[in-house]
């Protein structure tokens, strides 16, 4: 059960990593260009911090209550909180692996569009935070969906290793009478 605490520790920080370099995004906009190519609308660029996104404090919430199914379900040594939480973590990997996948996938294009940027300095440098930052955030996701995963493996094993107390304590009151 130590295996699940560490778990729901390295989630619950990674999760909040997540939303502190989530609030450190620039805002910039991005327009498509008629060749349908995408670039950065420098008059609507700003380096300036804006707060985090409504997602990525959904994100942070989400992960710190199913965290704490997973500390409960770590503590009390319950087998219907295990299972809660596994099947929870499972569902939240695939759903921030896909995100973080996605993101991977529109990384190229926010690339180009970072490289058409030539005329306003302080339009590229913040396209250019922009594009480290979506690195980052790509990156904590992915390693978030591997916690994540593991998270959902740990509980699994916890319910069955629940199984095998009940029955060894069963066995054992059973030699005694």
């Amino acid at each position: 059960m130590y295996g699940t605490r560490v778990i729901c520790m390295v989630q619950a920080t990674f999760a909040f990593i997540g939303l502190l370099v989530s609030s450190n995004f620039p805002d910039c906009d991005f327009k498509m260009a008629d060749n349908g190519l995408i670039y950065i609308d420098c008059n609507h660029c700003s380096s300036q911090k804006v707060p985090a996104a409504w997602h990525a404090i959904t994100f942070f919430i989400l992960a710190f209550i199913f965290v704490c199914i997973g500390i409960a379900a770590a503590l009390k040594r319950s087998k219907k909180l295990c299972f809660l939480y596994g099947r929870l973590m499972l569902a939240f990997a695939v759903v921030i692996g896909m995100s973080s996948m996605i993101g991977q996938l529109g990384f190229g294009e926010i690339e180009n569009a970072v490289r058409g940027v030539r005329s306003d300095q302080q339009c590229f440098k913040s396209a250019l935070k922009l594009l480290s930052t979506t690195q980052l955030l790509m990156l904590i996701y992915s390693i978030e969906s591997l916690c994540d995963f593991a998270g959902a493996v740990f509980a699994i094993r916890s319910k069955e290793l629940f199984e095998y107390e009940a029955i060894s304590k069963l066995n054992s009151d059973y030699e005694v009478l």
